[in-house]
Protein backbone atom coordinates (compact mmCIF):
# COMPACT_ATOMS: atom_id res chain seq x y z
CA UNK A 1 0.00 0.00 0.00
CA UNK A 2 2.63 2.68 0.97
CA UNK A 3 4.59 1.86 -2.65
CA UNK A 4 0.95 2.61 -3.93
CA UNK A 5 0.37 5.43 -2.00
CA UNK A 6 3.87 7.32 -3.13
CA UNK A 7 3.10 6.41 -6.96
CA UNK A 8 0.09 7.86 -6.30
CA UNK A 9 1.47 11.24 -4.96
CA UNK A 10 4.09 11.31 -7.64
CA UNK A 11 1.25 10.75 -10.75
CA UNK A 12 -0.80 13.54 -8.60
CA UNK A 13 2.41 15.99 -8.36
CA UNK A 14 3.12 15.12 -12.12
CA UNK A 15 -0.08 16.09 -13.23
CA UNK A 16 -0.51 19.45 -11.00
CA UNK A 17 2.93 19.86 -12.48
CA UNK A 18 1.50 18.91 -16.15
CA UNK A 19 -1.40 21.62 -15.66
CA UNK A 20 0.60 24.00 -14.61
CA UNK A 21 2.74 24.56 -17.11
CA UNK A 22 -0.22 24.54 -19.84
CA UNK A 23 -1.47 27.73 -17.69
CA UNK A 24 1.48 28.88 -17.96
CA UNK A 25 1.76 28.06 -22.15
CA UNK A 26 -1.68 29.53 -22.49
CA UNK A 27 -0.63 32.43 -20.72
CA UNK A 28 2.40 33.12 -21.94
CA UNK A 29 0.40 32.71 -25.42
CA UNK A 30 -1.79 35.08 -24.73
CA UNK A 31 0.62 37.60 -23.35
CA UNK A 32 2.40 37.14 -27.06
CA UNK A 33 -0.81 37.49 -28.35
CA UNK A 34 -1.59 41.10 -26.82
CA UNK A 35 1.75 42.32 -27.65
CA UNK A 36 1.67 40.87 -31.40
CA UNK A 37 -1.44 43.55 -31.32
CA UNK A 38 -0.06 46.39 -29.56
CA UNK A 39 3.02 45.88 -32.22
CA UNK A 40 0.73 45.84 -35.23
CA UNK A 41 -1.26 49.04 -33.80
CA UNK A 42 1.77 50.62 -33.28
CA UNK A 43 3.13 49.92 -36.71
CA UNK A 44 -0.06 51.02 -38.34
CA UNK A 45 0.40 54.51 -36.11
CA UNK A 46 3.79 54.83 -37.62
CA UNK A 47 2.73 54.21 -41.27
CA UNK A 48 -0.33 56.79 -40.45
CA UNK A 49 2.57 59.00 -39.50
CA UNK A 50 4.75 58.73 -42.03
CA UNK A 51 2.11 59.07 -44.79
CA UNK A 52 0.59 62.85 -43.03
CA UNK A 53 4.23 63.93 -42.76
CA UNK A 54 4.56 62.97 -46.85
CA UNK A 55 1.69 64.80 -47.65
CA UNK A 56 2.54 67.67 -45.74
CA UNK A 57 6.08 67.91 -48.21
CA UNK A 58 3.92 67.52 -51.48
CA UNK A 59 1.57 70.44 -49.95
CA UNK A 60 5.29 72.53 -49.08
CA UNK A 61 6.97 71.45 -52.59
CA UNK A 62 3.70 72.76 -54.41
CA UNK A 63 3.74 76.19 -52.36
CA UNK A 64 7.46 76.71 -53.64
CA UNK A 65 6.27 75.73 -57.12
CA UNK A 66 3.74 78.72 -57.03
CA UNK A 67 6.12 81.39 -55.28
CA UNK A 68 8.52 80.43 -57.96
CA UNK A 69 5.76 80.71 -60.77
CA UNK A 70 4.50 83.93 -59.29
CA UNK A 71 8.02 85.73 -58.60
CA UNK A 72 8.88 85.19 -62.23
CA UNK A 73 5.49 86.67 -63.46
CA UNK A 74 5.97 89.53 -61.32
CA UNK A 75 9.96 90.69 -62.56
CA UNK A 76 8.56 90.23 -65.88
CA UNK A 77 5.69 92.67 -65.02
CA UNK A 78 8.17 95.02 -63.76
CA UNK A 79 10.98 94.94 -65.95
CA UNK A 80 11.01 98.48 -67.95
CA UNK A 81 9.91 97.58 -71.31
CA UNK A 82 10.92 101.15 -72.73
CA UNK A 83 12.32 104.11 -71.32
CA UNK A 84 9.42 106.41 -69.09
CA UNK A 85 7.55 102.98 -68.64
CA UNK A 86 4.43 104.04 -66.78
CA UNK A 87 5.33 104.10 -63.08
CA UNK A 88 1.93 103.53 -61.82
CA UNK A 89 1.84 99.78 -63.53
CA UNK A 90 4.76 99.07 -61.72
CA UNK A 91 3.33 100.00 -58.43
CA UNK A 92 0.38 98.04 -59.45
CA UNK A 93 2.62 94.89 -60.25
CA UNK A 94 4.50 95.22 -56.95
CA UNK A 95 0.94 95.40 -54.60
CA UNK A 96 -0.37 93.07 -56.76
CA UNK A 97 2.46 90.65 -55.54
CA UNK A 98 2.81 92.06 -52.18
CA UNK A 99 -1.13 90.05 -52.27
CA UNK A 100 0.09 87.18 -53.84
CA UNK A 101 2.80 86.85 -51.18
CA UNK A 102 0.59 86.94 -48.44
CA UNK A 103 -0.91 84.11 -49.16
CA UNK A 104 1.78 82.17 -48.20
CA UNK A 105 1.86 83.67 -44.67
CA UNK A 106 0.85 80.84 -42.18
CA UNK A 107 -2.99 81.29 -40.92
CA UNK A 108 -3.67 82.68 -37.45
CA UNK A 109 -6.24 84.88 -35.46
CA UNK A 110 -5.30 88.11 -34.67
CA UNK A 111 -6.05 88.95 -30.67
CA UNK A 112 -8.97 91.47 -32.54
CA UNK A 113 -10.12 87.85 -34.24
CA UNK A 114 -10.11 86.19 -30.95
CA UNK A 115 -12.02 89.03 -29.03
CA UNK A 116 -14.70 89.31 -32.13
CA UNK A 117 -15.25 85.64 -32.34
CA UNK A 118 -15.60 85.28 -28.37
CA UNK A 119 -17.84 88.22 -27.98
CA UNK A 120 -19.64 86.90 -30.82
CA UNK A 121 -19.86 83.17 -29.12
CA UNK A 122 -20.53 84.89 -26.03
CA UNK A 123 -23.64 86.90 -26.94
CA UNK A 124 -24.96 83.14 -27.78
CA UNK A 125 -25.08 82.07 -23.82
CA UNK A 126 -24.42 78.79 -25.06
CA UNK A 127 -22.09 75.99 -23.08
CA UNK A 128 -20.32 73.67 -25.73
CA UNK A 129 -17.94 70.85 -25.39
CA UNK A 130 -15.82 71.84 -28.52
CA UNK A 131 -13.68 69.25 -30.24
CA UNK A 132 -10.60 70.68 -32.53
CA UNK A 133 -8.70 68.50 -34.78
CA UNK A 134 -5.95 69.33 -37.25
CA UNK A 135 -4.08 67.49 -39.79
CA UNK A 136 -1.45 65.47 -38.10
CA UNK A 137 2.26 66.65 -39.14
CA UNK A 138 0.94 69.69 -40.16
CA UNK A 139 2.81 72.36 -37.93
CA UNK A 140 0.72 75.38 -39.38
CA UNK A 141 -2.44 73.78 -39.04
CA UNK A 142 -1.91 73.07 -35.64
CA UNK A 143 -1.03 76.65 -34.62
CA UNK A 144 -4.11 78.01 -36.42
CA UNK A 145 -6.01 75.31 -33.96
CA UNK A 146 -4.34 76.20 -31.08
CA UNK A 147 -5.92 80.02 -32.09
CA UNK A 148 -9.69 78.73 -31.74
CA UNK A 149 -9.00 77.09 -28.37
CA UNK A 150 -8.18 80.15 -27.21
CA UNK A 151 -10.96 81.52 -28.56
CA UNK A 152 -12.96 79.06 -27.53
CA UNK A 153 -11.79 78.35 -23.72
CA UNK A 154 -12.06 82.12 -22.87
CA UNK A 155 -15.61 82.42 -23.17
CA UNK A 156 -15.89 79.14 -21.05
CA UNK A 157 -16.69 76.13 -23.91
CA UNK A 158 -14.72 73.15 -22.96
CA UNK A 159 -12.76 72.36 -25.77
CA UNK A 160 -9.95 69.80 -26.64
CA UNK A 161 -7.70 69.96 -29.73
CA UNK A 162 -5.92 67.00 -31.28
CA UNK A 163 -4.28 65.82 -34.32
CA UNK A 164 -5.52 63.14 -36.77
CA UNK A 165 -5.27 61.07 -40.04
CA UNK A 166 -8.30 61.26 -42.50
CA UNK A 167 -8.78 59.11 -45.66
CA UNK A 168 -8.81 62.28 -47.68
CA UNK A 169 -6.81 65.32 -46.01
CA UNK A 170 -9.44 68.20 -45.25
CA UNK A 171 -8.37 71.40 -46.67
CA UNK A 172 -9.15 74.85 -45.07
CA UNK A 173 -11.51 75.45 -42.07
CA UNK A 174 -14.72 73.07 -41.18
CA UNK A 175 -17.32 73.94 -38.44
CA UNK A 176 -20.17 70.96 -37.32
CA UNK A 177 -22.71 70.59 -34.97
CA UNK A 178 -25.58 68.18 -35.33
CA UNK A 179 -28.52 67.83 -37.65
CA UNK A 180 -30.70 69.11 -35.23
CA UNK A 181 -28.83 71.93 -33.44
CA UNK A 182 -30.34 75.27 -33.61
CA UNK A 183 -27.69 77.25 -33.43
CA UNK A 184 -25.27 76.41 -36.69
CA UNK A 185 -26.17 79.66 -38.54
CA UNK A 186 -25.71 82.16 -34.99
CA UNK A 187 -21.98 80.37 -34.68
CA UNK A 188 -21.77 80.90 -38.33
CA UNK A 189 -22.79 84.81 -37.88
CA UNK A 190 -20.08 84.86 -35.06
CA UNK A 191 -17.23 83.69 -37.32
CA UNK A 192 -18.10 86.15 -40.05
CA UNK A 193 -18.01 88.40 -37.87
CA UNK A 194 -14.45 87.91 -37.07
CA UNK A 195 -13.49 87.10 -40.56
CA UNK A 196 -13.15 83.74 -40.55
CA UNK A 197 -13.60 81.93 -43.63
CA UNK A 198 -14.69 78.45 -43.39
CA UNK A 199 -17.11 75.84 -44.14
CA UNK A 200 -20.23 75.10 -42.06
CA UNK A 201 -21.83 71.73 -41.90
CA UNK A 202 -24.07 69.29 -40.33
CA UNK A 203 -22.73 65.75 -38.44
CA UNK A 204 -25.23 62.88 -37.56
CA UNK A 205 -22.81 61.68 -35.26
CA UNK A 206 -22.86 64.92 -33.20
CA UNK A 207 -25.94 63.87 -31.33
CA UNK A 208 -25.30 66.17 -28.32
CA UNK A 209 -26.89 69.27 -29.07
CA UNK A 210 -24.01 70.84 -26.86
CA UNK A 211 -21.10 69.20 -29.17
CA UNK A 212 -19.60 71.16 -31.95
CA UNK A 213 -16.46 69.86 -33.84
CA UNK A 214 -13.90 72.18 -35.71
CA UNK A 215 -11.87 70.69 -38.00
CA UNK A 216 -8.47 72.89 -39.27
CA UNK A 217 -6.91 71.23 -42.82
CA UNK A 218 -4.16 72.21 -44.63
CA UNK A 219 -3.70 75.68 -46.14
CA UNK A 220 -5.76 75.94 -48.84
CA UNK A 221 -2.84 76.52 -52.07
CA UNK A 222 -2.34 79.83 -53.76
CA UNK A 223 -3.15 80.07 -57.11
CA UNK A 224 -0.93 81.89 -59.73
Amino acid sequence: MGGWRRRAVVIALAAIAFLGSLQIQRSSEKTISQLARKLDDAREEVRDSRQAMEKAQEYQKGQLSVLAQLSARTLDAISPKKPGEDVAALQSALAELRAQLSAFQPRHLTPEQIEALAAGLSALHLSMHVDVTSVLGDGEAFSYAEDFIRAFRSVGWNSEHAQGVFAQTPVGLGVAVGPDNPHLEHIVAAFNAAHVQGNAFTDAQLTDPSAMRVVVGTKPQAKP
